[in-house]
């Protein structure tokens, strides 16, 4: 039995009750962080009000460190893109291959859907209001249009509404204002229900739904004081109630329930479902909090608590303007004989007035302000970013007396635990919703899709697709974020270790360029080393199936080492057998012609013994292998060609 609207309009109340300071609280940062700083939450109606001002005369100034501070974390947070891995769970090949597949379609939904802006949102709305949460939604009108195979007419759902479509997951990121849960839940993600509630424009409601008439703009009695503030005209508020209220409600399935899904718009009930996911122990969402809170879903931010030195910092500076204006001009004194040579007084510094004496003219200085008085404004910065982990190190600036490259990498890593938090939470969230939406997938794709990935010639992938369903998972869908690959790292800290590295001979020019993420890294590999440069090509054009054959002028100590590299990659494992056996022959081509160079090198010693250790320095390797002969004449190069057949890839 599906629930009612009167039913679902009021544990979303009673949900929305339960977090009502939590909400005031993103409300109120919101604000601060959109130059709105003089206001104040109104105790009797609940509201935000402006802090009313007594003399129109008097100086209010907003001086926002809090926006420049948070752009600075939130940059730090998803400073490095997401990395999906999708470990077996068992070690037969099905599996390995079903979580091979797994993870690139994971990755392609990833990219398709731009979950790295749903990410950055993420870490807006949890820094925000301490909380966020991201919800996975199977949406019904999502894929292809599903037709009668024998007449082509598109089906219909049992109602007539709408036309049948394949369907597919939606990934969603919602504040703490726009969700209800169990009033008293300590964990959001294992309660029984939850309920949604966006407001969109009547029209898009009733495309949506596909609605006989289009529903009436009911969301302007439940606009928040924030929303309203941050309309700027009224022809923008008068737009802004024109939208419509969409509750949605989930409820997993429990003992004898079997879960639902119901849609309300106004009082009626547009659309139910089953429980549409295949997981039944948790909600469909994942949960990030700034700071967490010991017994309940939401948390805290940090944010909330730089709000007070933020107001007094306005407060402060606008003494110090007020005091500028009115007492901090200098002032001369004349004569009062002389009166008529000055015309209007003015607020100009340095402005003359006139006096009854016999003395000469003199300068009236202004009263000099104590030292503290002027100092404070510093103090309440440095007293916001110590609250936000914004230290100097962080913006980019060296303390004073740490000069070393070390010290400084000490005092950043110091400051980045300030983050850390957020940093886990993300990488666990987008796991949880990975794992989500791989499971979600698998119970309900069993038509064949594509997904396509562009070719990346600085990792020597070709732009290659795969075609999978659900079962080609084998139940591999178990999906993390390593948070090493997500934790935010020091650029000079890493470049400085690639540069000792490759000092020592450890890494080569285009493994240091890769670790250190140079821009424009094939055209400084090209330079520096044309021959490896001249290999990845190959190894591109290989993997797609081209055949390529080696050259006289090729170093094929170079070639072979790039290839036997491309040949341990997970991208060579997933080639067919033709493909890999023609990179194969390639190899062996350049091994063989390496062996006979050597063997002429050989020869040529032997044959000018006078040449002495300037021809062995210049022309013998340090190293020949145990299986060049020792002749006098050189044996004739073999023809590349040799080594590929004529029927392979390329035909």
């Amino acid at each position: 039995m599906y629930l009612e609207p009167a039913a679902v309009k009021e544990r979303w109340s009673k949900g929305s009750r339960a977090v009502r300071k939590q909400v005031m609280d993103l409300w109120m940062n919101t604000l601060f962080l959109g130059d709105e700083q003089w206001v104040a939450q109104n105790r009797v109606t609940g509201g935000i009000d402006e802090i009313p001002r007594l003399d129109p005369e008097r100086v209010q100034l907003t001086m926002n460190v809090l926006r420049p501070r948070s752009r600075g974390v939130i940059s730090k947070v998803v400073s490095r893109p997401l990395l999906f891995q999708v470990s077996p769970r068992r070690a037969d090949d099905a599996s390995v291959m079903g979580a091979q597949i797994a993870q690139e379609v994971i990755h392609w939904y990833y990219d398709d859907q731009d979950w790295e802006d749903l990410r950055e949102d993420q870490a807006w709305v949890t820094w925000l209001g301490g909380t966020g949460i991201t919800a996975v939604e199977w949406d019904p009108t999502a894929g292809r249009m599903i037709r009668n195979p024998e007449t082509g007419v598109p089906l219909s759902t049992q109602n007539g509404r709408r036309a049948l479509y394949e369907g597919d997951v939606r990934v969603q990121v919602l504040n703490v204002a726009e969700c209800a849960f169990e009033p008293g839940t300590r964990n959001a993600e294992r309660a029984l229900w939850w309920v949604k509630c966006v407001a969109l424009p009547p029209e898009q409601v009733k495309e949506m739904f596909n609605l006989p008439e289009t529903p009436k703009p009911d969301a302007g009695a439940m606009t928040s004081p924030l929303q309203w503030r941050l309309l700027d005209t009224r022809e923008q508020q008068q737009v802004h109630t024109q939208l419509t209220a969409v509750f949605t409600y989930y409820e997993r399935p429990c003992g004898d329930k079997e879960g639902q899904v119901v849609v309300v718009v106004g009082d009626e009930r547009v659309d139910e479902s089953k429980w549409p996911f295949p997981f039944t122990d948790r909600l469909n969402i994942a949960v990030t909090r700034e700071t967490k809170v010991h017994g309940r879903y939401t948390g805290d931010t940090i944010l909330t608590a730089a709000r007070v030195p933020q107001m007094a910092l306005n407060q402060s500076w606008s003494s110090i303007v007020e005091h500028m204006k009115r007492a901090g001009n200098a002032r001369g004194w004349v004569n009062q004989a002389t009166s008529d040579l000055i015309e209007e007084m003015s607020d100009e510094p340095g402005e003359f007035n006139t006096y009854v004496g016999p003395e000469k003219p003199f300068w009236l200085s202004p009263p000099q302000m104590p030292s503290w008085w002027i100092q404070q404004p510093d103090r309440l910065v440095g007293f916001i970013d110590e609250q936000l982990g914004s230290v100097e190190v962080v913006r980019g600036v060296a303390p004073r007396n740490v000069e070393s490259g070390l010290g400084l990498s000490i005092l950043s890593e110091n400051a980045n635990t300030a983050i850390s938090g957020l940093v886990k939470e993300q990488a666990a969230a987008w796991g949880k919703i990975a794992t989500m939406v791989l499971q979600t997938l698998e119970a309900k794709v069993t038509e064949p899709r594509v997904a396509y990935f562009p070719e990346m010639p600085e990792y020597e992938l070709p732009a290659h697709q795969i075609e999978w369903t659900g079962k080609d998972f084998c139940g591999q869908t178990r999906a993390k974020v390593p948070l090493d690959a997500v934790q935010p790292r020091s650029q000079a800290q890493l470049q400085a270790w690639a540069q000792a590295q490759f000092d020592r001979g450890a890494i080569d020019v285009r493994q240091y360029a890769r670790l250190v993420q140079l821009p424009e890294q094939e055209h400084l590999t090209e330079i520096v080393d044309p021959d490896a440069a001249r290999a990845q090509r190959e190894n591109f054009r290989l993997s797609q199936g081209v055949v390529c054959l080696p050259e006289d002028f090729d170093n094929h100590k170079t070639h072979v080492a790039v290839h036997n590299a491309f040949r341990k990659t997970e991208r060579y494992e997933r080639l067919d057998p033709d493909t890999r056996a023609l990179v194969d022959d390639h190899v062996k081509a350049h091994e063989q012609m390496s062996i006979d160079e050597n063997a002429k090198a050989v020869a040529r010693f032997e044959a000018h013994p006078a040449l002495g250790m300037a021809a062995t320095a210049e022309e013998i390797p340090a190293s020949l292998p145990a299986e060049v002969p020792r002749q006098t004449e050189p044996a004739p190069s073999p023809d590349p060609s040799q080594f590929f057949d004529p029927g392979g890839p390329d035909g």
